[in-house]
């Protein structure tokens, strides 16, 4: 997920990981990737329901990654290793715009009939960060919803929710 974050220090809130009722998102601007919790972490709901609304860096969610135990607590996540070390995680303050709202965006695509296209530019760098942003993933569906357009890619497990959009390029560009 972090790997689909924005570096830009002049976008903030693109450099952090969103979770909102059971989701991880990440987002940089050009991909937006939804991750269900329930399918690929252990969190319980208690702690799912602690993190809605809340943010957490792209750095600090790369290093929960390494630790065994994660505890969300109201404005942190506590997270314990293998060897007992310990850590602690505060989640970051949205400021004053928010985090996009990346369900509508993933909604309106879902809604969108495929339609047929002959030809779409794309970034092949957002590319290999969507690979890598679904570690979990080894093969997708790919719907393709007009010129234009985003393109989404969901999983070809059936129980997943675990989607990703990548923005063509516009065609001044390619």
């Amino acid at each position: 997920m972090h790997k689909a974050c924005s570096t830009d220090d002049l976008r903030p809130v693109l450099n952090c990981i969103y979770f909102k009722d059971g989701f991880a998102y990440a987002t940089d601007g050009c991909i937006l990737v939804r991750n269900d919790l329930r399918q690929c972490s252990t969190l319980t709901e208690e702690h799912l329901g602690l993190l809605d609304g809340k943010m957490l860096h792209r750095n600090n969610y790369q290093k929960i990654l390494g630790f065994e135990i994660l505890l969300v607590e109201e404005d942190r996540i506590d997270a314990i290793g293998r060897d007992g070390e310990r850590a602690s995680f505060m989640f970051e303050e949205a400021g004053e715009y928010g985090f996009p709202y990346c369900d509508k965006i993933i909604s309106d695509l879902v809604n969108t009939p495929y339609k047929e296209i002959s030809t779409i530019g794309m970034d092949l760098k957002k590319m290999a960060t969507l690979v890598d942003a679904f570690e979990s993933w080894e093969r997708c569906m790919i719907h393709f919803c007009g010129d234009e357009k985003g393109v989404r890619f969901t999983s070809l497990n059936p129980d997943s929710m675990s989607v990703a959009v990548i923005m063509p390029l516009n065609k001044k560009s390619e």
